[in-house]
């Protein structure tokens, strides 16, 4: 009995034995396999997309814009492309402008922002839409605050069918330079076409006529809306005279406000 444990072993258990540390083998390669799954699913979750970049990141936080607007199905370039003989023509642009940038970096004191404005406003006019977007990225890390970047990537991305990121990036102008008219108009007809609530471009222009000290483009603007799109025609002809008072001067702008008092006296 004591030597039992020296019995050699069949073939039946050396099988058994086999079988069970193939089992065991098995049980370890998918454990391997699942904890190397859960890293790969957290770094590809982690991975940044295009939305989430730096230069998303210096968008501002407006939580409602989400609430008001959608992307559609995004569009990589226009639907006519410009003429040869104007796409050769901004094709030498381009070379003309990544020059200018290289001679102005080559300064000691040189400002190359001309050089990359032109870049990036040429590269959209040439269909070249997600290349455009990266060249207004590019401005943005080296131009942080200038307005007029953002609302040139608003533009860029209305042509794309991205009206969220549109209205960020108008917004976003209009908080780097509050007095600055175009993006206001820009956000309030983005609401007016593409949101769920057009009637939301009334705020904008209120905000516009506060900021501005009711600029006068901005009241033709607003008249403009309230008459056409609201239908209010007596607050429009309110808007319209005030429009008149800054530019008394301005025959077609008589003719609105006389027409307006006859529709609603």
């Amino acid at each position: 009995m004591d030597n039992q444990e020296n019995i050699p072993q069949t073939n039946q258990q050396i099988s058994e034995n086999k079988g069970n540390r193939q089992v065991w083998y098995l049980l370890i390669i998918i454990l391997v396999l699942a904890v190397a799954s859960v890293f790969l699913y957290r770094g590809l979750k982690n991975k940044p997309t295009i939305n989430e970049g730096p230069a998303y990141s210096v968008f501002v936080n407006d939580e409602n814009l989400p609430l008001y607007f959608e992307n559609k199905d995004k569009k990589l370039s226009p639907d006519v492309l410009p003429p040869e003989e104007f796409k050769t023509r901004f094709e030498a642009d381009l070379v003309t402008a990544r020059q200018y940038i290289i001679d102005e970096e080559a300064k000691e004191a040189g400002n190359e922002y001309q050089g990359y404005m032109g870049v990036a406003n040429i590269l959209r006019s040439l269909g070249q839409y997600e290349e455009a977007e990266q060249a207004y990225f590019d401005m943005i890390e080296k131009f942080p605050d200038d307005e007029l970047i953002y609302h040139n990537l608003g533009v860029l991305y209305e042509d794309m069918h991205q009206y969220l990121e549109a209205a960020k990036a108008y917004s976003t102008s209009i908080a780097k330079k509050p007095e600055e008219l175009i993006a206001y108009m820009k956000l309030a007809d983005l609401y007016v076409k593409y949101s769920s609530q057009p009637d939301k471009a009334k705020e904008v222009y209120l905000k516009a006529l506060e900021a501005t000290n009711n600029n006068p483009e901005i009241l033709k603007a607003f008249a403009s809306y309230l008459e056409t799109v609201e239908k209010n025609l007596p607050e429009a002809l309110l808007y319209w005279q005030e429009v008149l008072k800054a530019n008394p001067d301005n025959q077609a702008v008589k003719e609105r406000v006389e027409e307006l008092e006859n529709k609603t006296n």
